[in-house]
């Protein structure tokens, strides 16, 4: 992990967890789902599309005053590329548990609109990976593990990326709200384990939607 990433750790970590929250702050809790459009990156990636997937999760509001709050969080993440040539589409398919620490400054809006702009790491946690191919009458899969992809397509169990973005909420009464959220999600190291260690990065951006539900008195 390079140094920028441990400072962005360690700083949002402390963050959340070294300072109480204030007394009459109200903590919000927020489930969603929505889309991932992912790509690869990095210099060994060649020509390939994005694919599309699913994301869904929970996440807690901490307050700190004013118009700061951590918001630390568990997602389910579909990520991957697509190929397409005369021959059929293959499909890279990669699914992590994600979770993000993200710092939120909330803009002071009139009336029940409220805007939001997040920043922070995030951690991934491998669950699958898989390729597919599809000819169009017919389809394909194996994981990236197989042992007919001699070592090729393996990958790490873990990610280390950056989350950037912002949202907009409507309040629905006293204690719920919903909301609409943009998500850039950069890997910051190669997922990669195959001979060489070739560079190649997960980029995602999602876009998610849900309700938060205010908590305590």
């Amino acid at each position: 992990m390079s140094k920028l990433v441990r400072g962005i750790v360690v700083a949002t970590v402390v963050a959340a967890l070294g300072f109480p929250a204030p007394a009459a702050a109200q903590l919000e809790l927020g489930v969603g789902a929505g889309l991932s459009v992912s790509d690869l990156g990095g210099d060994d990636v060649g020509d390939a599309s994005s694919s599309t997937g699913l994301t869904a999760g929970t996440f807690l509001t901490v307050p700190f005053g004013g118009i700061f709050s951590i918001q630390p969080g568990i997602y389910f993440v579909q990520k991957g590329s697509e190929t397409s040539d005369a021959t059929g589409t293959l499909a890279f398919n990669i699914d992590y548990f994600e979770i993000p620490v993200l710092a939120r400054l909330s803009v002071p809006t009139a009336g029940p609109l409220g805007v939001n702009f997040y920043a922070g790491p995030s951690f991934s946690i491998q669950s699958g990976c898989d390729v597919s191919l599809d000819d169009g009458s017919s389809s394909l899969s194996a994981d990236c593990d197989d042992a007919a992809f001699a070592g090729a397509l393996d990958t790490k169990s873990t990610d280390v990326g950056f989350v950037g973005g912002a949202g907009v909420s409507v309040s629905t009464g006293a204690r719920a709200s919903l909301y609409v959220d943009g998500l850039f999600d950069l890997g910051l190291s190669s997922i990669s384990d195959a001979t060489g260690s070739p560079d190649i990065k997960n980029r995602s951006f999602l876009i998610t939607a849900g309700l938060k539900f205010k908590l305590g008195a």
